[in-house]
């Protein structure tokens, strides 16, 4: 006889007998164990277990069993994890897989069985190894914290501690509005450009230069797109011979923001490099100098105006 099944196994009975592999061939309707590997009669103890009952060797309740037979037969489960009895009486765990196989007019169950008794009791062994390890832990750290406050003596000391750091907090913050202030008045902002995750951040000042709403989070490329095209020629020439030469640069760009508004920029740029040598970030500085470039072009044009009139 040969056996087939939907996972295109075929193997016949004499290849089964020949099998180390523990594997029975039970009928799902009744539990009978119709067949039976080399690999199961050596596991099990038995001169023969063909013709048995599986519950003979599970230790489920009938019921169970015939519950979990019909979930293989069906396909709704596979995988079970039993305890089964050996001949000399010892319990074992077991991990099955079972899936059906059509023979004729009658589908019948395809076990593969696995002992994992020791792997569990590793497990088991592992999983105390960790609790004393994290119960060991936590009564270290109660230890821990209970010197260190009688070490502080009072919760005068904590809550100093938390006032510093509450003033060194508002200190910063004082000094990041400042910092905002200046570069909103002197049209002056930050940026900086991460090489190793493509990240891009600028200071508040920035997005005031671009006319950008501070909720609206920009990357590099976004930004790129405020400038004309000759500008973003000039700019990737630039950032291209900073990060692969060195070499900081200092230029001036047009960029369009609402409204087609122009306005013209001056950028300069530098690089931070790792211990290596390596160039992280390039980072710089920029600045809106249009009321400049109107200022220079209004009196270059009064001078030629007056040299007319000497």
């Amino acid at each position: 006889m040969v056996l087939t099944g939907d996972e295109n196994i075929h193997f016949s009975r004499e290849q089964l007998h020949n099998f180390n592999t523990i594997m029975l061939i039970i009928d799902p309707e009744t539990g009978e164990i119709i067949d039976r590997s080399r690999g199961a009669l050596k596991f099990y103890g038995y001169k023969e277990i063909k013709g048995m009952n599986i519950n003979q060797i599970n230790t489920l309740s009938p019921n169970e069993i015939f519950k979990e037979m019909q979930n293989a037969k069906l396909e709704k489960r596979n995988f079970f994890l039993f305890k089964h009895r050996l001949n000399n009486g010892k319990i074992r765990d077991v991990e099955v897989n079972a899936y059906p196989m059509q023979i004729g007019n009658k589908k019948i169950l395809v076990s593969r069985i696995q002992d994992i008794t020791e792997r569990l009791k590793d497990e088991k062994f592992h999983l105390t190894l960790w609790k004393i390890i994290i119960i060991g832990t936590s009564i270290f750290i109660m230890i821990l914290i209970y010197f260190l406050i009688k070490l502080s003596r009072s919760k005068k000391l904590i809550k100093n501690y938390l006032e510093v750091i509450k003033k060194e907090k508002e200190e910063i913050a004082e000094k990041e509005r400042l910092l905002d202030k200046a570069g909103e008045m002197t049209k002056v902002g930050g940026w900086e450009l991460n090489l190793e995750n493509n990240k891009f951040y600028c200071t508040k000042s920035v997005y005031q230069i671009f006319e950008i709403e501070l909720e609206k989070e920009q990357d590099f490329n976004s930004i790129l797109n405020y400038y004309n095209n000759e500008s973003k020629k000039i700019y990737a020439t630039a950032i291209k011979e900073l990060i692969e030469n060195g070499k900081k640069f200092d230029i001036e760009l047009e960029l369009i923001v609402k409204e087609n508004k122009k306005k013209i920029v001056r950028i300069l740029g530098d690089k931070k490099t790792d211990e290596s040598g390596k160039i992280e970030k390039i980072f710089g500085t920029i600045q809106d100098i249009t009321e400049y470039k109107e200022l220079s072009c209004n009196l270059e044009q009064s001078e030629n105006r007056f040299a007319l009139y000497v």
